[in-house]
């Protein structure tokens, strides 16, 4: 066990009468890259949902770092260490990408209306210090040539690696992706791929839900098969993919 696994114990979640999620329990190691795939419906974005907090589980417990967090609201789970992004990248379009990054920051002295009268110095270094970091990540993904222009000129794949930029502004330790590689073009692909590998080499864990099984593949050093709101198996790529299940999972019998 690492500082900042993720521990599912005996996690569900019910809609009603409908059981979305039963007893999900399983590691995800901290600072290693592990991929959840499975068909769809079969709970992959209600277990992202109940990790970032945006529902909470109708049982069981979710630790982060040895701590429970089930109960904890987003804003503290993000404090933790934990950032999520979506599978449809939605920045804001008539801001700039850079004040798109920028509006990422944590705890910016701005944010309280007061410090920009009383001290209009220490809200400016503070401003300038966010900028320097927020181009910094523009450079990590290569936007840093659009930083000026507005967000709405980016395409889908540029979006995400926006994304991606502006999650890492709040230095986390645990990033969850919804799909990163959908609808988007083979070279910016590569470079998201490339990315998130270097990230994670920096010590950042990832938890990826992604269809493309070669980016799976190739990325991920474990990896999760969800089934009917159950995980139905987990081990390496080449083992999962060796996995009868699996396929029956996705095929039928």
């Amino acid at each position: 066990m690492t500082l900042h696994d993720l521990e599912l114990e005996e996690v569900g979640r019910d809609f009603g009468a409908v059981r979305v999620l039963d007893r999900v329990s399983c590691t995800i190691a901290g600072g290693a890259i592990t991929g959840l795939i499975g068909p769809n419906g079969a709970g992959k974005s209600t277990l992202f949902d109940l990790i970032a907090g945006s529902r909470s589980p109708s049982r069981g417990r979710i630790r982060f770092a040895g701590r429970r967090i089930e109960h904890l609201p987003p804003y503290r789970r993000h404090r933790a260490g934990i950032a999520r992004g979506f599978q449809v990248a939605r920045p804001f379009l008539g801001l700039s990408v850079l004040e798109n990054v920028m509006l990422a920051a944590p705890g910016q002295a701005g944010e309280l209306f007061w410090r920009n009268w009383l001290t209009p110095g220490a809200v400016a270094r503070g401003e300038r210090a966010v900028a320097a970091d927020a181009m910094a990540l523009l450079e990590f993904v290569g936007l840093a040539d659009l930083a000026r222009a507005e967000a709405a000129v980016l395409s889908g794949g540029q979006r995400k690696l926006l994304d991606l930029a502006r999650l890492l502004l709040g230095r986390p330790r645990l990033i969850l992706l919804d799909e990163p590689g959908a609808g988007v073009a083979p070279a910016l692909l590569e470079r998201i791929m490339e990315r998130i590998a270097a990230v994670n080499r920096r010590g950042v864990g990832f938890l990826i839900i992604e269809h493309n099984l070669d980016l799976v593949m190739r990325l991920c050093s474990r990896v999760l098969v969800m089934a009917e709101g159950r995980i139905l198996t987990a081990g390496t790529a080449e083992e999962v993919r060796a996995d009868p299940r699996v396929a029956r999972a996705w095929l039928g019998p």
